[in-house]
C-alpha cells in the first residue's frame, strides 16, 4: 500500500474521493467537490492505494500553519478494507507529518452519535475535550477531539522576531484577514457555498478576527461597476486597508513579482487579473495581515511558498471556515466534576453582558476596559459560576472574576 500526498498524484482520484464521501455524507458530512481540489492543491488530501494503484481510502485535512494545528476533516476507508489498519496508517502518517511541520495538535470534530468513529479516533489518541452544537440542520452534538503531538513548542519561536521585543509593547490577540471580491460575490449571488462566507463574516462580528478589503478591490469594482451595483454598496461598508499611491514601487511588490508571480505578459488577457492578485497580496504584506481569502486557484497553489517566504496564508473560504470553526450561534459544552458547563460568547452593548456581571455584583466601573469580549460558564440558566472579560486587543489587561473576587 502507498499513500499519495501530492496534488499531481491525487488529482486522478478526486472524483472517486468526492463520490465516496457523498455516499457516506451522514458520517463524513457534505463538502462540495471544489474543497477537495482546494485542499488537494495544498497537499492536504492524501489517498491510500494498493499495489495496483486502486483507491482504498483517503484522509482530508486543513493545515492552519499560523496556528500550529491541523484539523482532520475526513478519514475514510472502503468497507472491504476496514479492520486492516488502513485508517490508522493514514492518521499515524499525518501525525509524523504534523511533527515535522512543528504542528502541536491534530483536531477532529466527530458527531457524538457516530459510535464507531468516536471509538476509532479514541484508539488513535484523539482525546475528547469538549462538546459543541453542530449545524442547525442536523441538530447534532459534536465531540471536539484533540491528539497532542510530541512537537517541541519552542520551534514556534522561529516565526517571531524576538530581538526587538520590549515589555511595553501591547500584544495583539486578533488576526487580520483580507477577502477577495469573488468571495463577496458568493454572498450577494447566493452561490453554492455562500453560507461559509456568511459564517466567516458573522464570526468577524464576534471579534474572533478582523476582515478587510484592499484598495485594489475598490479599484476592481470601479473598473467593472454596473448601475446599480450591490457589490459596490457592500464594499462601502467593509473596512479597507490603507492605500499606497505607488504600490508598484514598494520592495514587497517587486519581491513578490520576482519570487512568486514571475514575468507577467502584459499583452495577455489574464495580465490584469494577475497584476490585481499581486497587488492584493502586496497589501497583505505591507499591513502585516495573517492571510488572504480567495478561490483563485493560481494563488491557492502558491500558498505554501508565499507563507514560507512572507508568513501570509492564502486560504479558500471553506478552509478558513474549518480553521476558524465558523459555526455561528453555537454553544460549547464541557463535562467537569460530573456536571455540564456551557461556554457562551458575549460582546459589548448587550443586556446579556450586564445581566451576567450583575450576578457577580460587578459594575462596569469595576472593570474599566474599553471593549468587552468574553466567555461565560453557566451550569444552568440561573447560576453563573465564572466569568472572564478582557479587551479584544490587549492580553495584558485581562481580568477574570470568580464570584465577587478578582482572580
Amino acid at each position: 500500500m502507498e499513500i499519495l500526498k501530492t496534488y499531481d498524484k491525487v488529482l486522478p482520484y478526486i472524483d472517486m474521493v468526492s463520490n465516496e464521501a457523498d455516499k457516506n455524507n451522514i458520517n463524513l458530512g457534505f463538502l462540495p467537490k471544489c474543497v477537495y481540489h482546494q485542499l488537494g492543491m495544498k497537499d492536504c488530501l492524501w489517498v491510500l492505494v494498493d499495489d495496483k494503484t486502486q483507491y482504498i481510502g483517503h484522509i482530508l485535512f486543513s493545515h492552519a500553519i499560523s496556528k500550529s494545528k491541523i484539523t482532520v476533516q475526513q478519514t475514510y476507508v472502503l468497507p472491504q478494507f476496514r479492520g486492516l489498519g488502513c485508517a490508522k496508517q493514514l492518521v499515524e502518517e499525518l501525525k509524523v507529518y504534523g511533527e515535522r511541520q512543528q504542528v502541536t495538535e491534530l483536531i477532529a470534530n466527530v458527531a457524538d452519535d457516530l459510535r464507531e468513529a468516536n471509538e476509532f479516533y479514541n484508539c488513535v489518541g484523539f482525546i475528547a475535550v469538549m462538546q459543541k452544537d453542530g449545524g442547525q440542520t442536523t441538530k447534532r452534538k459534536i465531540n471536539v477531539r484533540i491528539a497532542y503531538l510530541d512537537t517541541p513548542t519552542l520551534f514556534s519561536l522561529k516565526r517571531h522576531n524576538i530581538g526587538n521585543f520590549t515589555y511595553e509593547q501591547p500584544i495583539n490577540t486578533f488576526h487580520k484577514y483580507v477577502m477577495d471580491l469573488n468571495i463577496l460575490l458568493d454572498l450577494i449571488k447566493k452561490r453554492q457555498n455562500y453560507k461559509d462566507v456568511a459564517g466567516i463574516i458573522k464570526c468577524s462580528f464576534n471579534g474572533n478576527f478582523k476582515l478587510f478589503i484592499t484598495p485594489e478591490a475598490k479599484q476592481e469594482i470601479d473598473r467593472n461597476a454596473m448601475t446599480p451595483d450591490p457589490l459596490a454598496e457592500l464594499v462601502k461598508n467593509i473596512p479597507m486597508l490603507p492605500s499606497y499611491v505607488e504600490i508598484e514601487k514598494t520592495e514587497e511588490y517587486n519581491a513578490l513579482k520576482q519570487k512568486i508571480f514571475g514575468i507577467i505578459d502584459l499583452s495577455s488577457k489574464s495580465s490584469i487579473h494577475k497584476i490585481s492578485d499581486l497587488k492584493h497580496v502586496t497589501y497583505c504584506l505591507l499591513n502585516k495581515c495573517s492571510g488572504f481569502i480567495t478561490r483563485d486557484e493560481n494563488l491557492l497553489k502558491k500558498s505554501p511558498e508565499i507563507f514560507n517566504l512572507y508568513g501570509v496564508e492564502i486560504l479558500s473560504p471553506e478552509e478558513f471556515a474549518i480553521n476558524e470553526d465558523c459555526i455561528t450561534g453555537s454553544n460549547t459544552v464541557i463535562n467537569f466534576d460530573n456536571s455540564k458547563y456551557m461556554f457562551k460568547n458575549i460582546s459589548d452593548n448587550t443586556a446579556l453582558l450586564n445581566d451576567y456581571l450583575q450576578n457577580f455584583n460587578i459594575t462596569r466601573q469595576n472593570v474599566p476596559l474599553p471593549t468587552f469580549s468574553g466567555v461565560l460558564i453557566e451550569a444552568d440558566r440561573n447560576y453563573y459560576p465564572a466569568c472572564a472579560v478582557w479587551t479584544k486587543l490587549i492580553k495584558s489587561n485581562c481580568k477574570a472574576f470568580y464570584g465577587n473576587r478578582k482572580i
